[in-house]
């Protein structure tokens, strides 16, 4: 069969033959008082990041990720259509989630709430579209390089990686181009990191994709401390979160994802997949209080209560 096609004796290593891992992930959900809407809500991230009048948000996102100057970015980078071209005059149209240019580089975003194979395959497909509409041509071709970034509220069990870039490349790690270029972004895997090290352990583009990403809004602010983009941004979403009509939406968009997630996934729980959410709740309970982690805090990101935590702190 050609699915498991072998080259030259070696069985490809397919990222998808790994474990889904949802441990840490962002759970979906009407908000509290106390919460503010994560970026990982397609409403919010298009309320937040792909507005004009709020570019300063993304570039402060993408400066980290890209390594490049805040200042530029906020002067040149572009935000574009995020309308893909119809493959087919017939098609119903398909929406990316952020789209921005500067220079030749087009930048894509996309929050992966759903974890199958297929979300992957259509970011890749979202990718080369994205790709394949920059290439002008003129007496010669002059290709555009696409860089997706790819917010992932899922990981991979013994998958510890926070970042992990894709090229095209050979065995030997020669790259074919370096014009298409995906980043896979695992969220939980960042949250593991500052719930079993702290805060203090984060790197700048970890602490400014956490203030985006968490819905407590006193842990956001902790988070965000002392970064004055971060700081507004954490106010402003505050305000946007409260909106009548963006409440609207948004608690239409997690109850279809809600649905969905029921549908797909729900039934192949266990009871030892449930007894190993517990086990690993515990150990990072007792790794913070090690540390000597304010309870009010170990309260907020775990959702337990107070008594619960103090019968943990005396196993």
């Amino acid at each position: 069969m050609l699915k498991n096609f072998i080259l030259n004796n070696k069985k490809l290593n397919l990222l998808y033959d790994g474990k889904i891992d949802r441990e840490y992930r962002i759970k979906p959900g009407p908000l509290n008082e106390d919460e503010k809407a994560s970026i990982l809500s397609d409403i919010m991230m298009k309320s937040m990041l792909f507005q004009q009048n709020r570019l300063k948000y993304s570039c402060r996102l993408l400066s980290c990720i890209l390594d490049t100057d805040y200042e530029y970015l906020l002067q040149n980078l572009k935000l574009e259509k995020n309308e893909l071209d119809k493959k087919h005059r017939q098609d119903k149209g398909e929406n990316a989630d952020y789209v921005a240019h500067i220079e030749d580089t087009t930048i894509n975003i996309e929050v992966n709430n759903n974890d199958s194979y297929e979300t992957m395959l259509r970011n890749q497909e979202y990718a080369h579209r994205l790709f394949a509409e920059k290439v002008k041509v003129g007496t010669e071709y002059e290709y555009s390089k696409i860089i997706q970034l790819n917010l992932n509220n899922f990981a991979f069990e013994e998958n510890d990686l926070l970042i992990d870039p894709y090229y095209l490349q050979n065995d030997q790690g020669i790259i074919l181009t370096d014009k298409i270029i995906i980043i896979q972004i695992y969220i939980p895997n960042i949250r593991k990191k500052w719930y079993t090290s702290g805060v203090e352990s984060l790197t700048e583009l970890e602490r400014v994709l956490l203030t985006l990403i968490e819905k407590n809004i006193e842990v956001s602010k902790e988070l965000g401390k002392g970064d004055p983009i971060m700081e507004e941004y954490i106010e402003e979403a505050i305000q946007v979160s409260r909106d009548e009509s963006f409440g609207e939406a948004y608690d239409k968009e997690w109850a279809l994802l809600d649905q969905g997630r029921r549908d797909g996934f729900e039934d192949g729980k266990n009871v030892g997949e449930a007894e190993g959410a517990v086990k690993a709740k515990t150990e990072i309970v007792q790794k913070m209080l090690e540390k000597n982690t304010d309870i009010n805090f170990i309260m907020e990101v775990t959702g337990l209560t107070k008594t619960e935590i103090e019968n943990l702190s005396e196993n």
